[in-house]
Formats: structure tokens, C-alpha cells, sequence
């Protein structure tokens, strides 16, 4: 079942939006100023929660998640193709997770590989089980951002076909740039999760909107050129927001990036 996208913006300030003039100074931070518990857990994963402890536990996969978490993962989804409970499907999410949390570093694709994994099991269950879609579309939000997160570059490739090897499957995302609606991200300098701005010497609110997919800003440089193309570009440039969403509907392998 496709989604029917639409915007999950975080409303930082009119004048963060429009211009960063007034802006003194504007960090990104590791840990995310807020969000819910089950974002709290995807974004910034430091252990299991509870409830998927004790489920691994009881199934014998604890102690084989620390020698290889890929054997878990496979184990996770073997069993959920016999039976598909909520807690099969958060435990997977999580693993993927925390896992990706953790390789990120030495190796970023393998850690995207993990997030598309958890963002595919959220996916499936978030836009096709209402009664349980608030907390797998937050964990479809979330991995969507650590996705475009890891992979942002200004230079591309964009109009490749990349390819990622998960524990499950290989997933190939595409770019879409063309569309209503649709951006190239090759426009943007940088692209940040806006709820990991922090500003000073700034008054504002935060307001969130549930809604499907990952809330960005994304930040233009006004250089010497474009602003001798668009005389309303300010030297410091202009922000404006983004919101990010992976399309696993066909089924397969391949997923579409909007």
C-alpha cells in the first residue's frame, strides 16, 4: 500500500526559514532536542529497550546478537513470517537499529543497509494496520532520517542506481526529482534533521505536525554566483524545509527516495 505523503514539518521560525540574517548561531546536535520515546530509542539507540530484551532473551537470540546481529535479524524475520505480532516487528526494528547505531562509523553503508531494513518492517506495518501505525510511522520517520542523514552529498551521485546489502535482502534506491513536489538535493549544500538544531540568541517555538516522513532542513550557501543570478539571496544563504520519504511499496527490492 502506498502512503499519502504529505508534510511532517517541525515550524522552527519564521526568520530561520525565510533568512538565517538574525540567526547568531545555529549547531547540529548529536541527540535530538525532542521526539517521542520510540524516536528517542531509533535515533539515539544505547541498549534495548525492555520489552526486546526480554523477548530475545526468551528466544535464545541475546547471546547471538553480540556475536553476529545480521543471524538475529534473519531469525526475527523467519519468525515473523509465521507470526506477524507487534513485538516481532519492534524487536526487528530496534535490532536493525541499534546495530546500524553501532556501524555506522566503520562502515556508513552497511549501517544505511540496517535502517532500510528497520524502515521496510516499519513501513509494512505503519500504512497497512492503523491500530498499531502511530509508533511504526514514527520508527518509518525516524530511519528515513538516519538514511538521508548518512548519505547526504551535495556532489551525488544522484542519478545512480545505489545499492545496499543488508542482513535480509539488497535494497537499490532511487532518486526522485521530478514530481510535484519533488526536490533535487543537489540544489542543498547541507541537509540537517531539524530536530537537531539548536539555536541562540533566537526567540522561537517548536510545533510538530504528525505525518510521514523525515522532517529536514535543508541550507543553501549564498555564493558570490547565485547571488548575482537571485539578488534576494542573502550572503548567509537560506533554509527552507524538507521532508524525506522512502517508498518500499513495489515489494522489492528496489525503493524510491522522494
Amino acid at each position: 500500500m502506498k502512503p499519502s505523503y504529505f508534510r511532517s514539518i517541525a515550524v522552527l521560525s519564521a526568520a530561520f526559514l525565510a533568512s538565517c540574517s538574525s540567526v547568531q548561531k545555529v549547531t547540529e546536535l548529536d541527540i535530538p532536542v525532542l521526539s517521542s520515546l520510540v524516536s528517542m530509542q531509533l535515533i539515539n539507540p544505547a541498549e534495548f529497550t525492555e520489552p526486546t530484551e526480554e523477548l530475545l532473551e526468551s528466544e535464545g537470540l541475546l547471546q547471538g546478537y553480540r556475536r553476529n546481529p545480521s543471524d538475529v535479524v534473519v531469525e526475527l524475520r523467519r519468525m515473523l513470517s509465521k507470526n506477524p505480532a507487534a513485538e516481532l516487528q519492534l524487536a526487528l526494528i530496534e535490532v536493525c537499529s541499534i546495530t546500524a547505531d553501532r556501524v555506522e562509523r566503520r562502515d556508513p553503508r552497511k549501517a544505511v543497509a540496517y535502517h532500510l531494513t528497520a524502515a521496510e518492517a516499519a513501513f509494512k506495518v505503519g500504512f497497512g494496520k492503523p491500530s498499531d501505525s502511530d509508533k511504526f510511522v514514527k520508527a518509518y520517520n525516524d530511519c528515513t532520517e538516519e538514511v538521508v542523514r548518512i548519505l547526504f552529498d551535495p556532489e551525488g551521485p544522484w542519478d545512480e542506481d545505489t545499492v545496499f546489502s543488508g542482513p535480509i535482502k539488497s535494497y537499490h534506491i532511487r532518486l526522485r526529482k521530478r514530481g510535484a513536489g519533488s526536490i533535487d538535493p543537489s540544489f542543498y549544500d547541507d541537509i540537517y534533521p531539524a530536530n537537531h538544531l539548536e539555536f541562540e540568541d533566537i526567540s522561537f517555538e517548536r510545533h510538530i505536525t504528525d505525518g510521514v516522513g523525515a522532517t529536514l532542513v535543508g541550507h543553501r550557501i549564498g555564493t558570490t554566483d547565485r547571488r548575482e543570478k537571485n539578488p534576494f539571496l542573502e550572503a548567509v544563504g537560506m533554509s527552507l524545509p524538507v521532508n524525506a520519504t522512502l517508498d518500499f511499496s513495489n515489494g522489492g527490492t528496489s525503493v524510491e527516495l522522494a
